[in-house]
């Protein structure tokens, strides 16, 4: 005996459904927090604690226009921004109490430092952002301890530091930390290596001390490109600048965003049929269903796979056979009434995923 098997195919939620992939999402804007231009920290030379009361500015030397901090707290000051073209900067810092920074013999006591930034006749590169090959990016500032004696002076006044090369390294595609890179600091005339270990823990790195001059920084992390190396970073600390009763170490800080290898974009399944329903389906007849996809990433096209797949009310067991899961057009045979569910999954040569999901409701 002939039965009428009437087939609805009723749309749930359709939704792709994408699982994780070997390889990073094309870069999309992320929230970098980027360096200052200039971070100080103030203390007391006899004591070692936090002076309050800090007045700090940035002058210009051509034109004697005062760069005031963008923000001032206890042993603490911060230059977001060199705001002024000049190269050469003089840095001036005092507080109630104590002895200012600088020579206060000379004309204009103070430190100099250069804008972009750096101590004084010692080039940094630019801070950032600053496009570099392999769509990395690098962000600079300099980070300043600087000591302050007490009008009264003390038996034995303290030194002061500051790490010579400090920073963090990002992913560019999320913006999160790259918790194991390995840092290398080297001479870019000799290529000679580290000139001391570089502590790297969870996407930061520091160098404690570096002797003055140039060297090149280069970032490596598994999956990513290169970063460097050709970067010539300049940390200096305690070369020669008159401080007066003051101490000061200087060194650079860095923010680097690295791409990874490669980007993957997940596949797209663009629609699938049938539509909302089918009816009079005749016992035994053969129903198509069919989907359209795309590949974002246009190599990947002739690569993906597709599967269809049904899981049938009765613990999950099938009830219609699947004349060519693999194909994109196939056709659904179900001799068994109920409902189940048709699933129709698209997977790209990396991993990257995209489904969609129906019900199968089939009545006599």
């Amino acid at each position: 005996m002939r039965r009428l098997v009437r087939v609805a195919f009723v749309v749930v939620v359709m939704s792709a459904v994408f699982a994780s992939s070997s390889l990073a999402a094309n870069p999309r804007p992320i929230q970098i927090p980027l360096v200052a231009g200039l971070t100080a920290s103030v203390r007391d030379r006899c004591t070692g604690a936090a002076v309050a009361g800090v007045v700090a500015s940035l002058q210009d030397p051509a034109t004697g226009l005062l760069q005031s901090p963008d923000a001032t707290k206890t042993g603490k000051v911060v230059f977001q921004n060199l705001a002024s073209p000049n190269p050469n900067l003089i840095l001036h810092v005092s507080a109630p109490g104590y002895q200012p920074l600088g020579d206060a013999a000379s004309p204009n006591p103070g430190v100099a430092i250069t804008a972009n930034p750096g101590p004084v006749n010692r080039t940094t590169t630019d801070p950032g952002p600053m496009q570099l090959p392999g769509e990395a990016r690098l962000y600079e500032g300099l980070n300043v301890a600087i000591g302050l004696l007490p009008n009264a002076g003390c038996a034995a006044p303290r030194m002061v530091t500051v790490a010579a090369l400090s920073g963090k390294v990002y992913d560019l595609s999320t913006g999160m930390l790259i918790p194991a890179p390995t840092v290398t600091l080297a001479d870019p005339d000799t290529g000679a290596g580290n000139p001391g270990p570089v502590q790297v823990s969870n996407g930061s790195f520091k160098q404690a001390s570096l002797s003055c001059g140039d060297y090149d920084l280069q970032v490596q992390a598994t999956g990513y490109q290169d970063f460097g190396p050709g970067i010539a970073l300049v940390v200096e600390q305690g070369c020669g600048t008159a401080l007066g009763t003051a101490a000061m170490a200087w060194g650079n800080t860095v923010e680097i965003v690295m791409a990874p290898i490669a980007y993957n974009h997940a596949p797209v399944i663009d629609w699938i049929t049938p539509g909302a329903y089918y009816s009079a389906i005749k016992f035994g007849s053969l129903f198509h269903v069919t989907a359209l996809v795309h590949d974002p990433d246009p190599g990947d096209n002739t690569a993906l796979v597709s599967q269809w797949t049904e899981t049938g009310p009765n613990n999950g067991n099938p009830f219609c056979t699947i004349a060519d899961p693999t194909a994109l057009s196939t056709t659904l045979h179900c001799l068994t009434t109920g409902i189940g569910t048709l699933t129709f999954t698209v997977t790209d040569p990396h991993g990257a995923t995209a489904s969609a999901s129906y019900f199968v409701v089939v009545k006599p």
